[in-house]
């Protein structure tokens, strides 16, 4: 098993379309260096997100386009959540309500 197909089969989706991975896989995996799956987590939220935004923006017939400064990196809980930033802010609109 290759460390991008290791990832892809630890990867959970989080409602409003987010992904997320446990630190855990990144902290205690021997086989692979954590940079290295840090690296390949980066590559597959941009593919992943980008994708599903895209598809959404050309249902919805709009012309936004997203920039790569648009992917948002955190922590919550035990997770790492990547999510795009147009993802993040409704999240905040609705917790301040």
């Amino acid at each position: 098993m290759e460390s991008i197909e290791y990832l892809y089969n630890c990867m959970r989706t989080v409602p409003g379309g987010a992904i997320a991975w446990r630190r855990s896989i990144f902290e205690e995996c021997r086989k692979w260096d954590t940079t290295e799956l840090i690296d390949k987590a980066v590559d597959i939220a941009w593919e992943t997100l980008y994708s599903d935004a895209e598809s959404s923006i050309r249902r919805e017939n709009k012309r936004t386009r997203f920039a790569k400064t648009d992917l948002v990196i955190r922590r919550s809980g035990s997770f790492i959540v990547f999510s795009l930033r147009s993802d993040v802010v409704p999240q905040f609109l609705n917790q301040a309500a």
